[in-house]
């Protein structure tokens, strides 16, 4: 067992002793907190060497000689195989090199999509979502269950030589299965004699739009009812306490100042407003004006409301405004990245060849983290 594995074992196991009569959960939320540490310091060194074995074989997956032991670099993250997994999608005739690097084993016999295929996908997924570079996003192949901070007690003034019962800070349980996310195209056969770089640039252009539009609907929409549950359905809105009714569709500016100091001041820091393109320009952006310019800035294509940064979602309902920090509010996995299977059985009888990519995900959302503001809540 690596040991990843045992940090997801142990951060379960927290899940399930925080709830037990007695639990420390100073103790547990501080041993969580370097776990999770720990598991992200991991992955960015798994990340380097995935890096450093695609410089060292130049890009091409050949044999390298390290001592007297030749190593064949022909991994998912290899060119050898990004080749092949292309080309073996388009019904091409492979090479024995690309045939081997299909087959092996940690190319899981070429239904895993290339890192450099999969990399794009993500990449363009959070330029078409991009809620999805703001929410804490994991790639953890299973079920996961994590803890995180639920009720943080102040410090309090100590009185020499009294007794200290002290005040417990609680952890929050997130489970995140898995919902199986689909996109079928349908193409016509001649896709097949396309360069393989047009394929790719189709391939990926395809599928990460759909699938981003799939995810980034769940992620603010989702009921958590058989289905990812999203940002509106984090908690009951109270207008007052975690929400804010507007008088009318657009809000004010004493409303929007309202609503910002309606978020904890523990989020404040990483805070951002969520609306769509509808209620940014016409709700929000309208209320600039020569005697309020700071309520709407940009800089460098990124536009601010009071200084805090706009994600744009087309997602989001009309009229509603969310505020608040989104990594600390929603918690996602993929427990299954996307992958790519291609079938010309099931098009035989039109000429045509069905793409379909897949992927497994789940998010759900943690309480007082994000605030909300709509004329009906």
């Amino acid at each position: 067992m690596n040991r990843i594995e045992e940090i997801r074992q142990r951060l379960a196991a927290i899940a399930t002793e925080m709830d037990a009569e007695g639990a420390d959960t100073n103790a547990l939320l501080t041993e969580a907190r370097a776990l999770r540490d720990e598991m992200e310091t991991l992955r960015s060194q798994e990340n380097d060497r995935r890096e450093l074995r695609g410089l060292i074989a130049g890009g091409e997956g050949r044999r390298m000689e390290t001592g007297s032991q030749p190593i064949l670099n022909n991994g998912v993250d290899s060119e050898v195989y990004h080749r092949a997994f292309l080309r073996n999608l388009m019904g091409q005739e492979l090479t024995p090199e690309e045939r081997g690097a299909i087959s092996s084993a940690d190319a899981s016999g070429g239904a895993a999509i290339p890192t450099q295929t999969l990399d794009r996908v993500i990449e363009n997924m959070v330029q078409i979502a991009p809620i999805l570079g703001e929410i804490d996003l994991m790639h953890i192949p299973s079920n996961v269950t994590i803890a995180v901070e639920g009720t943080r007690n102040a410090a309090a003034l100590h009185t020499e030589n009294a007794v200290d019962s002290g005040s417990a800070d609680t952890l929050v349980k997130i489970s995140l299965t898995g919902y199986e996310m689909m996109k079928l195209i349908p193409i016509s056969a001649k896709m097949d004699g396309m360069a393989i770089p047009a394929f790719e640039q189709w391939l990926v252009s395809n599928l990460s739009r759909s699938l981003a539009e799939l995810i980034e609907n769940y992620v603010i929409n989702g009921t958590g009812s058989s289905q990812p549950k999203g940002i509106d359905a984090a908690e009951t809105w109270t207008s007052g306490t975690n929400a804010l009714t507007f008088a009318a569709v657009n809000p004010t500016l004493a409303e929007l100042q309202t609503l910002i100091g309606t978020l904890n001041g523990a989020y404040i820091g990483n805070a951002k407003f969520l609306m769509n393109w509808k209620t940014f320009w016409g709700g929000v952006h309208a209320l600039r004006d020569d005697k309020h310019p700071e309520v709407v800035t940009r800089e460098n294509g990124q536009y601010y409301v009071f200084g805090f940064p706009v994600v744009i979602s087309s997602k989001a309902v009309d009229g509603d405004i969310f505020f608040g920090d989104y990594h600390e509010g929603v918690k996602a996995n993929f427990a299954q990245d996307v992958t790519v299977e291609a079938s010309r059985i099931s098009g035989f009888r039109s000429n045509s060849v069905d793409y379909r990519g897949t992927c497994i995900f789940d998010s759900q959302t943690v309480a007082g983290r994000i605030v909300k503001g709509a004329k009906t809540l």
